[in-house]
């Protein structure tokens, strides 16, 4: 203890003599990271698949992984008097037919979009592989 200071109750006393000067220094706390399917997983002749690639922007993201699945739909057979015309979307050749998207299982695209859109700032993205390479992927979690 210091000679300088008196001490008018008996107890246990502390003193802290610092050694070390004493600075915090910041970290980001959370990292934004996105898992999936991408177009392609290659830029200029570099693979990145299964490999975290930080990106700072959506172009970022366009630049290394490419842009969205492209959406197929179906023509779906409805029977439905001719003259129920908001029962379908299209008649063709005396059949009725509703225009129907096939599913899109591939959600990482719009994902990264979304996460820029509302205000986020850098990210990682794991590209597992592309969307040709995928025959279909729940039989594989599923069992089916």
């Amino acid at each position: 203890m210091s000679k300088s200071r008196k001490l008018k109750t008996p107890g246990v006393y502390v003193e802290e003599i610092s050694s070390l000067s004493h600075q915090v220094v910041q970290l980001p706390t959370a990292i934004t990271g996105f898992v999936g399917y991408s177009l392609t997983n290659s830029y200029q002749g570099k693979s990145f698949q299964n490999k975290a690639v930080k990106i700072h922007s959506l172009s970022d993201y366009e630049r290394h992984f490419g842009g969205t699945a492209n959406i197929q739909y179906r023509l779906k057979p409805v029977s439905v008097p001719q003259n129920q015309s908001d029962a379908y979307d299209v008649f063709i050749q005396g059949k009725a037919y509703v225009i129907e998207p096939e599913e899109n299982r591939f959600c990482l695209y719009e994902s990264v979009k979304w996460f820029f859109q509302n205000g986020g700032d850098d990210c990682y993205i794991i590209s597992v592989g592309t969307y040709g390479g995928v025959k279909d992927f729940r039989g594989d979690l599923w069992g089916s």
